[in-house]
């Protein structure tokens, strides 16, 4: 039923437009409930209704009004706006420090959210057919999700990929005037032609990269055209798919307690898991996956070093982070881990922030527990996705999996 080749599910997206186009408010929200749902009396007892009516409600946005002494404006569409408006979202610090810049004119007017995180994820369809994207905040008050099919025109696919990435999250930083800390992070490896374009005929090592990778190009490129004078760019590449083998101890009253030594001052705990985060003192070097016909230029013959030239050496990031999800009942079978590499790290002329590469690191990576646990509460996404997965990740894997149940036409 819900597939684009259903006959049925046509008819209903075409009814909906018709609605929309006779109606004459501009935010219309459609809710296509399954005749399941709503006659089936075991789902209200195992709280299917309760989510999907808390789903419902996280969905609609709220009118709110600019705060004015008096009116100034003959239509009252000028000072009202609509928001996302969840049902609940990740608190701020107890203790916040407001920021105070002078300057003229303001560039921002934001006071208490000042460098606030954007979590953008993207990736590529399992399929290769689809650009994925999601982006929420670092409280989880607002999201979006992105969908493109992957049709690079005239361009190349990286340099399509980066902008269709860029402009969607360049969109959702103008729901806030807020100076943002934008972490986009690539769901998998990234290859040394995502990162270097067509400005470079050949693999280079991360210290020599400097602005010769494309998202640098993009990013510069991005904050000089449109004019964003507050803004900091950080690239991050997050791996789920080369997981540690852990063996449970010899005495099980020991539990974790070695990789509780091994990274004492990050532990993030809540009550059906430890996460760990390990930050490695060397960073690991990312290699892309290479093609068996390149690699093996014999049959069953290892090739010498002189023949790998071409293939590449990898990209060495910035920093990486392991994290470490361990559940509550100590099954060590579901034990999972998030690889972090942070790869380059940018801000614009006009950016106050003041902060290391590795303090960067260490916010993104907590902030990434913070929205895993908001995403099972809210969505129940760690029954969906990975459960180590932070919401924007998590939801590129549902939509991939979604992706792949379509079925294939020629």
């Amino acid at each position: 039923m819900m597939t684009l080749a259903s006959s049925n599910f046509r008819q209903m997206l075409s009814a909906a437009k018709r609605a929309v186009k006779g109606s004459s408010t501009t935010s219309t929200l459609f809710q296509f409930v399954p005749e399941s749902m709503v006659f089936d009396p075991a789902n209200e007892d195992q709280g299917t209704i309760s989510t999907f009516v808390t789903s419902v409600y996280d969905r609609l946005l709220k009118s709110v009004s600019r705060g004015m002494a008096r009116s100034l404006f003959d239509h009252e569409g000028d000072v009202q706006a609509l928001v996302q408006s969840p049902a609940f979202v990740l608190s701020r610090p107890q203790h916040s420090r407001p920021i105070f810049l002078r300057q003229a004119p303001a560039r921002s007017l934001d006071v208490m959210d000042r460098h606030l995180l954007l979590h953008v994820g993207y990736g590529i369809s399992t399929c290769g057919k689809w650009v994925m994207a999601s982006c929420i905040d670092q409280r989880g008050g607002g999201h979006d999700l992105g969908l493109w099919l992957n049709q690079p025109d005239d361009r190349t696919p990286e340099e399509f990929i980066v902008n269709k990435v860029w402009e969607f999250a360049m969109t959702f930083t103008k729901r806030a005037d807020v100076e943002w800390r934008v972490a986009f992070s690539k769901a998998g490896s990234i290859d040394e032609r995502e990162m270097e374009g067509q400005l470079s005929p050949f693999a280079l090592p991360a210290y020599v990269l400097n602005n010769r990778t494309a998202w640098h190009s993009k990013v510069s490129m991005g904050i000089s055209i449109r004019g964003i004078s507050s803004i900091h760019i950080s690239l991050l590449s997050v791996a789920s798919d080369a997981s540690w083998t852990l063996l449970s101890p010899t005495n099980p009253s020991q539990g974790l307690s070695g990789l509780a030594k091994a990274a004492p001052p990050m532990r993030f705990q809540d009550v059906s898991s430890t996460t760990y985060a390990l930050i490695h003192t060397t960073p690991v070097t990312l290699f892309s996956p290479l093609s068996t016909e390149a690699f093996f230029a014999i049959e069953n013959i290892v090739p010498e070093l002189d023949d790998m030239v071409g293939l590449g050496i990898g990209i060495r990031p910035l920093s990486t982070a392991t994290l470490i999800r361990v559940p509550a009942d100590t099954d060590y079978a579901s034990v999972s881990m998030l690889r972090v590499h942070l790869l380059l790290t940018l801000k614009s002329a006009g950016s106050h922030l003041h902060i290391s590469d590795e303090d960067t690191h260490l916010d993104i990576i907590h902030n990434f527990h913070e929205l895993t646990v908001l995403g099972d509460a809210r969505w129940n996404l760690g029954a969906r996705a990975n459960p180590i997965l932070p919401f924007h990740l998590s939801c590129l894997e549902v939509v991939d999996r979604v992706l792949a149940e379509e079925p294939q036409t020629d």
